[in-house]
C-alpha cells in the first residue's frame, strides 16, 4: 500500500484559492495578512493534518536566483509573460528566490550581443536555473546554449522549445488545439467560405502548430479555399497584409489572426463597415481585442494566457529545484473568449493578482 501522500503549501494555496506566500506567512506568522485569511488558513491546514517540514524548511533557506530571458518582439504577449514571472518571484520571495529578468523586444538574432551576453551570465556559476523564451530561432546561439546546458543549470522554456539535456520543463499553450479550435469558430460562421490567416512565421513553432491544427481541422472541404499571409513579426508588414485582406477584390469570408503581433493592427476594422467585415478570430485579450469583441468587430479570440504561461515556469522550476518531479511539459489548453463571456476572463486574471500579493 503507497504511503499516504504529505499535505503540501501547494495544497492549501490550491484549495483556499490564495498564494503559496499567502499561506507561508500564515503558518510562520510573518508579514502582512488579513486575520480572517490566516484564521481560516491555520483551520484549513489543522483539518488537513499538515506538517513543516524540517528538510524542505532546510532547502528553502538556501537563496535561489533564476536568470530569465524573453526574447519576443511583441511587447503585448512578452509583457503578459513577464507579468506572469514577476507574480511568481514575488510570491516566492520570501522562499530566497530572486530573479535577473532580462527582456528582448525583438526575435533573438535581431539582439544577439544582449542574447550572448545572458547566456554567459546565467552560465557562470551564479545562477541556480534559467527560463528562456526564444521568439524565432536559437540556432545563432548553439555554442552558448552547449555552455549553458554543460554547467548543469537547470532550463525551462517557454512558448519554443529548446533541446538541452537539462532543459527540465517546457511551458506553453497548445497551439494545435487553438488551431483547431479557430477552424471550428469560422466553420460556424462562414461555411465553406474563403479564409484567410494572418500568422508570424510557419517556421516559428507555436505559428506552425496552430497552421496545422486549422489545417487539419478544416480538412477535407470546410472552406473553399485557405490562404496563409506570413508577417514574421514585423508590425509593418502584419498592418499591410491585413489591410491586403481586408481590401481583397475576392473578398474573405473568415480570418484567423494566430499571432498577439496583429493586435494593435486591427484599429484597421474601425474604417469598415462591419457588415462587409469577414467572420475574424482573433488571439489573446489585450485592450483592442475586447473593445472589438464587445462590439462585435471579431467573433471570437483564442486565449493562450501568457501571464499564466510565466507563471506556471517559475513555480514549477521552483518545485523541482525543491526536489520534487518536473513534469517535462505543460500544455495550457486555450479558451474561446466570446462577447459574452470576456468580462468574466477580466475578473479572473484580477483574481489572480490579488491571490499573488495575499490580499484575499
Amino acid at each position: 500500500m503507497e504511503p499516504e501522500k504529505r499535505c503540501t503549501m501547494y495544497d492549501l494555496a490550491r484549495i483556499l484559492g490564495v498564494s503559496v506566500g499567502t499561506i507561508h506567512r500564515a503558518l510562520h506568522n510573518t508579514g502582512r495578512i488579513r486575520p480572517e485569511t490566516k484564521a481560516r488558513i491555520l483551520e484549513t491546514a489543522r483539518q488537513m493534518n499538515y506538517q513543516i517540514n524540517p528538510n524542505a524548511q532546510a532547502l528553502r533557506s538556501r537563496a535561489l536566483r533564476i536568470g530569465i530571458l524573453l526574447c519576443c518582439p511583441v511587447r503585448l504577449f512578452g509583457d503578459e509573460i513577464g507579468r506572469g514571472i514577476v507574480s511568481a518571484v514575488g510570491d516566492l520571495s520570501e522562499f530566497n528566490l530572486s530573479s535577473d529578468l532580462r527582456v528582448v523586444y525583438h526575435n533573438a538574432q535581431d539582439r544577439p550581443e544582449i542574447v550572448h551576453s545572458a547566456l554567459r551570465d546565467f552560465s557562470s556559476g551564479e545562477y541556480s536555473a534559467a527560463v528562456l523564451f526564444f521568439s524565432g530561432t536559437s540556432d545563432l546561439f548553439r555554442d552558448d546554449l552547449k555552455r549553458l546546458d554543460a554547467s548543469g543549470i537547470p532550463v525551462v522554456s517557454i512558448v519554443n522549445d529548446i533541446t538541452l539535456t537539462h532543459r527540465v520543463l517546457h511551458v506553453a499553450a497548445d497551439g494545435y488545439a487553438a488551431g483547431r479550435m479557430a477552424a471550428d469558430m469560422l466553420d460556424l460562421c462562414c461555411p465553406g467560405g474563403r479564409v484567410a490567416v494572418l500568422t508570424g512565421s510557419d517556421t516559428t513553432f507555436i505559428h506552425h502548430q496552430n497552421l496545422q491544427g486549422f489545417r487539419d481541422q478544416s480538412a477535407p472541404d470546410r472552406f473553399s479555399g485557405i490562404e496563409v499571409f506570413e508577417h514574421y513579426d514585423d508590425p509593418k508588414a502584419a498592418r499591410a497584409m491585413l489591410s491586403e485582406i481586408l481590401h481583397a477584390q475576392d473578398p474573405f469570408d473568415g480570418l484567423y489572426v494566430t499571432s498577439s503581433g496583429v493586435a494593435e493592427s486591427l484599429s484597421l476594422l474601425d474604417s469598415f463597415d462591419p457588415e462587409r467585415l469577414p467572420h475574424i478570430v482573433t488571439t489573446d485579450l489585450y485592450d483592442t481585442t475586447r473593445n472589438l469583441l464587445s462590439r462585435r468587430l471579431i467573433r471570437a479570440t483564442i486565449f493562450q494566457d501568457p501571464f499564466r504561461q510565466g507563471k506556471k515556469a517559475v513555480a514549477e522550476l521552483y518545485r523541482y529545484l525543491h526536489g520534487e518531479r518536473a513534469p517535462g511539459e505543460i500544455r495550457l489548453t486555450p479558451q474561446i473568449i466570446l462577447p459574452s463571456n470576456a468580462s468574466a476572463f477580466q475578473a479572473t486574471a484580477e483574481d489572480e493578482l490579488r491571490s499573488d500579493t495575499g490580499a484575499r
